[in-house]
């Protein structure tokens, strides 16, 4: 599925007493558009601090902080790999944070650099990555694995309501060069015309 596809199930399903950290990279990034809250307290992203791996270790804090509320933490799979071990940590300390794993496959910011400065020669930014939720299950937690987007939101539910840490792996889409008209959103297209800038650019599909 689009990465926006899987955003928007998430944000249709999320909890209105969660707190959510984000963690950095391409989808993380554009998820902080796709979070709506009512709470102080609610909101943990690691925006231009660019601490790779911070949104679990964060949703753990915040669970402990506030243990009523669910804590949810956005992650990449690339960020994933610096942080999965903590879903040991969570079982051992009965810690019930829930990772969101976006699997596409790659370190796509990093992978965009070398498509903008190196000619497409890729260096360690594809990723050949195990089943996430499985491997969560492995390690004593829960693990959901969905593909499609009208999966994600009872996924998300099942796993808040288990009471259990646990992780949700969204298999999305990477995002492709293309021309930017044909896929900005109406609200961007007008301001794209005028500037005319770039005429390609990474994007993501516009769902709204």
């Amino acid at each position: 599925m689009e990465p926006r596809e899987a955003l928007r199930e998430l944000e249709k399903a999320m909890p209105a007493d969660a707190m959510v950290s984000t963690d950095i990279g391409n989808i993380c990034s554009v998820s902080n558009s796709y979070l709506r809250f009512t709470k102080p307290g609610s909101f943990f992203a690691a925006m231009a601090f660019g601490n790779c791996g911070y949104a679990f270790p964060a949703a753990m804090g915040a669970k402990m902080g506030a243990p009523e509320r669910p804590a949810i933490a956005y992650v990449g799979d690339g960020a994933w790999g610096m942080s999965l071990n903590e879903i040991l940590t969570c079982v051992r300390e009965d810690i019930p944070a829930i990772a969101v794993v976006f699997n596409n496959g790659q370190w796509g910011a990093e992978k965009k650099n070398q498509v903008d400065f190196y000619n497409n020669r890729f260096q360690g930014t594809n990723l050949a990555n195990p089943s996430f939720a499985e491997l969560s299950k492995t390690m004593g937690a829960e693990g959901i694995k969905v593909t499609k987007p009208e999966e994600v939101g009872a996924a998300l539910k099942t796993l808040i309501a288990s009471g259990r840490p646990g992780v949700l792996e969204i298999m999305v889409s990477r995002p492709w060069l293309i021309h930017s008209e044909e896929m900005l959103c109406p609200s961007q297209l007008d301001t794209w015309k005028s500037t005319k800038v770039m005429s390609k650019m990474y994007i993501y599909k516009c769902f709204s």
